[in-house]
């Protein structure tokens, strides 16, 4: 940078060339010390947060005939986090609807109506401390009464408290929490 400097402005005979590539390298120093400073990765285009849900979307199949909770949240969980809630190891949304979606199931003896529900191993990614729980997966015939109960009780009824819970915890920082129950509302089609 001195050298360029010197050929760019202080010299006898300060050339174009020479303040056009300061120019450039000052720009670039710029960048780079804010890059630094802010965490920014430019070659990191996507966000932590949605690789974490890629990840486990990908690492976690069903058997043919069956639904999961985490699979059938997907949409609350891509809402919520565009409405600034974070996805990773502390904050998984699909823990808590499935615990309530499973004391609904039992109460109401879906087993009967629907057939019975089954244990499947869900996989975390290799970071996260939860280590491949068997979780429940559930017949696809009982599909359209979770994704009613999910519109009108989970979101409705639960997940407010839930990231109120979250936040108490220190987990979520800087989120407007009602905004955020409001983003993964459902819409209602007239």
């Amino acid at each position: 940078m001195a050298i360029l400097e010197y050929y760019a402005f202080d010299s006898q005979t300060p050339s174009d060339q020479a303040r056009s590539n300061y120019r450039n390298l000052a720009k670039l120093t710029l960048r780079t010390f804010i890059y630094e400073r802010t965490g920014y990765d430019p070659e990191d285009a996507l966000p932590q947060y949605w690789k974490t849900f890629h990840e486990r979307i990908t690492l976690n199949e069903l058997p043919s005939g069956y639904f999961s909770v985490f699979s059938e949240i997907a949409n609350l969980v891509i809402s919520g986090i565009r409405g600034g809630m974070p996805f990773d190891h502390q904050t998984m949304p699909d823990i808590s609807v499935g615990m309530a979606w499973g004391k609904h199931w039992c109460s109401n003896e879906f087993d009967g109506k629907y057939g019975e529900r089954r244990k499947h191993l869900h996989v975390f990614p290799e970071d996260f401390p939860q280590r491949d729980p068997m979780a429940w997966i559930y017949p696809v015939e009982a599909l359209g009464e979770f994704r009613r109960w999910m519109d009108d009780v989970y979101v409705s009824e639960k997940f407010g408290t839930y990231l109120n819970n979250k936040a108490k915890k220190g987990a979520l920082t800087h989120v407007d929490i009602p905004a955020l129950v409001q983003a993964v509302q459902p819409a209602r089609l007239n």
